[in-house]
């Protein structure tokens, strides 16, 4: 499905596309996050209006910034993805709580792909910003993507939200990304498909996987249930997607919303991977991220089939 995709070809082509003539060191990729760069280089400039404030980076800079955290949440998420792989679990509480931050990692990597992000400003930052760029922001959670760019650089708009970065991260996901997505699908499936996931989000709320995460994780008392292990999703990936298109009732309640974070997790990574996977194919040479994750990923004897990499 996601090689014929319009819509995902188009994330490739126009985001993707961008980081091609960039190649990070793997001993200088953490040099490359976003709030160690700021604090340890200057960049053009910046202004402050409230809770809202815009950065000028130089356009190299921006997207090397990008790039390296693209790689990094994914490798997170495919060293989740390795841990969910183990046969014999004491808790199917802390598996699923291992397939839920697969999934987060998964989407985080899929924004900076797009040049978005979620960022929490602490306090020491928060003073680092206010003293060094002469704004006066208040700490706390913000979302950022492009606002402009010319030849020579990019403005980034940062936005204070109200939820943690991880409510903010599916509020992205479902109320921002997948309708850019939708505006751009032309083929009949995948704009069902989109459709769809559209539907599941909306009934149970943009934040579901948060919800489930946190009653699982945090919840004394479901540990005396645990986790029920009808919950798996060991299924191919044809059959997966024909599966959650067909289901014609949604319920809402905690165990419907960790089901359906399940079947989140196995639609992040069929999406992230290919689209990483094709990014890889246009390179002249793999990146070394690429090629760690790759030697795991060998170590574990996982074909580019186990993985949903579509060929």
């Amino acid at each position: 499905m996601l090689k014929d995709s319009v819509a995902f070809q188009k994330v490739l082509s126009d985001n993707l596309s961008l980081f091609e003539k960039y190649r990070m060191k793997i001993d200088n990729i953490e040099n490359y996050n976003l709030k160690s760069f700021l604090k340890q280089n200057p960049v053009k400039s910046a202004n402050c209006v409230r809770d809202t404030f815009e950065i000028e980076f130089y356009i190299d800079d921006f997207y090397k910034i990008m790039l390296s955290e693209m790689e990094l949440f994914l490798g997170k998420a495919v060293l989740q993805n390795l841990e969910s792989r183990k046969k014999n679990w004491s808790s199917y509480n802390w598996k699923f709580v291992t397939y839920y931050y697969m999934t987060f990692f998964y989407c985080t990597s899929l924004m900076r792909m797009l040049c978005k992000g979620c960022t929490y400003v602490d306090a020491e930052f928060k003073d680092f910003l206010n003293s060094y760029y002469t704004i006066n922001i208040p700490k706390g959670n913000y979302y950022y993507s492009v606002s402009s760019k010319s030849d020579t650089s990019i403005t980034v708009l940062f936005q204070k939200t109200s939820g943690t970065v991880h409510e903010e991260t599916w509020i992205i996901l479902f109320e921002k990304i997948l309708p850019e997505l939708l505006l751009s699908a032309t083929e009949r499936d995948e704009i069902k498909f989109l459709r769809r996931i559209s539907t599941i989000s909306g009934t149970l709320t943009s934040q579901f996987p948060s919800t489930a995460r946190n009653f699982y994780n945090y919840n004394p008392a479901s540990i005396l249930k645990d986790f029920d292990k009808e919950l798996s999703i060991e299924i191919s990936n044809d059959d997966f997607f024909k599966k959650i298109q067909q289901e014609e009732n949604i319920g809402i309640d905690i165990k419907n919303k960790a089901r359906y974070t399940l079947y989140l997790s196995k639609i992040m990574s069929c999406i992230v991977r290919n689209l990483y996977e094709n990014y890889q194919n246009r390179l002249r040479i793999k990146t070394d991220v690429y090629k760690e994750i790759r030697k795991i990923e060998s170590k574990q004897k996982l074909t580019k089939a186990d993985l949903f990499i579509e060929t």
